[in-house]
């Protein structure tokens, strides 16, 4: 779910909505700390031939020229045979993982085959229902204390059931202390075609799942307009590729919805005949997704996306689960209240990303997305 390119340019650091001096911190607390924490990893393999793999080879080399420890993926779930190389999603999530939190053990689990989609013939939906399943009969010691999903689905494309189920599962994780963050997806605002969306009208803008669950934090990306120079806390604005709206199946969790309505009443300037303003909002979070360094088959190159940004705010989860583990403390589990709270009663920890627009990539002209300091909604 990345944009990638090949274009040679000067790598914007990870610049999380936590606070850096927090996250400085927690980086030597981690170091002296004997972690048991593992971050997840989930890579989907395709029934076709697109499936995703990191390559170990890749992993070294990330760490080696950005004088990181060398820090081999500690466990593999999965499929015996992997497919053979380094694809995109696969190496991005597991050098920026470690790259972030490069005392935190990583773990890589592969979840073979696609669902079925009604709407397109094809199977091409994520199993995420599969990977829970397994997931659920792991024992608490053998599973992480993070999930990064780098996937989504249209929720059109979903049946109604499937997605209650599978929230309902990372429902259960959350309450076993696991925190679960996806990238919001790359595409801008989902776009109604009228024919391929379900009951939606032409126009409309459509969610994805399993950015929309409410158990499940979605980081959008932002970028800064200035290049290296202007990166400082604030500077931030959204990417037009970021994906974000409102769920048009699952309402909105109590723990946003005062975010929210502040949003509907104060900021939002589309009109809302386009999209369920009751619905469940998302990203919830955001962080720099444009320029990642990044190393794939042996070569140097540089990515963009959500599931850039996933991967980083998934390690700084870790990163505080660490911190939390030294201190007799619980891990942090169903994050997204404790977020949202903190939010509202302090500027330090989170800044609103107010600049920005996320038309859809494919239809700008149908689907122009939320507009100018309506993009990430105030996450």
């Amino acid at each position: 779910m990345a944009a990638f390119n090949n274009e040679v340019v000067v790598v914007v650091a990870v610049v999380v909505v936590v606070v850096v001096v927090l996250l400085l911190l927690l980086l030597v607390v981690a170091a002296v700390v004997v972690v048991v924490v593992v971050v997840l990893l989930l890579l989907t393999l395709p029934l076709a031939a697109a499936a995703q793999s990191f390559l170990p080879s890749d992993l070294a080399a990330f760490q080696k020229m950005n004088a990181l420890p060398n820090q081999p993926i500690a466990v593999t779930h999965g499929p015996a045979t992997l497919p053979k190389g380094g694809t995109g999603e696969g190496d991005l999530d597991a050098e920026w993982l470690t790259g972030v939190a490069p005392t935190i053990p990583t773990t890589v689990w592969a979840t073979a085959g696609q669902r079925y989609d009604p709407s397109s013939g094809k199977y091409d939906n994520e199993p995420f229902l599969t990977w829970l399943q397994n997931v659920s009969a792991t024992p608490n010691d053998q599973i992480p204390n993070v999930f990064t999903i780098s996937y989504q689905d249209y929720e059109d494309s979903l049946e109604h059931s499937f997605m209650s189920r599978v929230s309902d599962d990372f429902a259960a994780l959350t309450v076993r202390g696991v925190t679960i963050t996806t990238g919001s997806g790359d595409w801008g605002v989902g776009c109604a075609d009228g024919i391929h969306s379900g009951a939606l009208k032409a126009g409309m803008f459509r969610a994805d799942f399993p950015s929309s669950s409410p158990y499940v934090l979605s980081v959008g990306a932002t970028t800064f307009s200035g290049g290296q120079s202007s990166v400082k806390r604030g500077a931030e604005q959204g990417v037009t590729f970021s994906s974000g709206g409102f769920s048009n199946f699952f309402a909105s969790p109590s723990y946003q919805s005062a975010a929210v309505q502040t949003y509907l009443k104060k900021h939002n300037v589309v009109p809302k005949n386009l999209f369920n303003a009751s619905g469940r909002a998302f990203p919830d979070v955001s962080a720099a997704g444009v320029n990642f360094q990044y190393v794939i088959n042996g070569k140097v190159g540089h990515v963009g996306g959500t599931s850039a940004a996933s991967p980083a705010f998934a390690a700084v989860i870790s990163l505080l689960n660490s911190a939390r583990l030294a201190a007799n403390k619980p891990t942090l589990g169903w994050v997204q209240p404790l977020l949202y709270r903190v939010a509202s009663s302090s500027q330090l920890a989170f800044h609103d990303v107010t600049i920005g627009s996320n038309p859809h990539q494919a239809h700008k002209d149908l689907c122009r997305g939320f507009l100018k300091k309506s993009l990430l909604w105030i996450p």
